[in-house]
């Protein structure tokens, strides 16, 4: 539906902004999948990563992803450790619109 469409996008585009202007990456995997009425998304980078608790910044991004997940009734996984890159992944099941 068009609100699952927009918070997708919004949310890619946060976690893609983010890898690009502070993860000092040179690889980040994107990957895709819908089974059994829910569509999984990962976004994962091989940068520097952070130590979860320690976001640099006002981590408005974060709370975004958290707030727009919990609205889409989703599950969202952050995993990071410093050095190692960082995870995004999360899932939602899918509304057909109606219109």
């Amino acid at each position: 539906d068009p609100q699952q469409r927009a918070y997708t996008i919004r949310i890619f585009r946060e976690a893609i902004n983010n890898a690009l202007k502070y993860s000092e990456s040179s690889r980040i995997d994107i990957s895709c999948a819908y089974t059994n009425g829910r569509v999984h998304f990962r976004i994962a980078d091989n940068g520097k990563g952070f130590a979860p608790g320690e976001i640099q910044g006002n981590g408005i991004g974060l709370r975004n992803f958290v707030r727009r997940i919990e609205d889409l009734h989703g599950e969202l996984r952050v995993v990071s450790s410093p050095g190692n890159g960082v995870e995004i992944a999360f899932s939602f099941p899918v509304h057909q619109s109606t219109t």
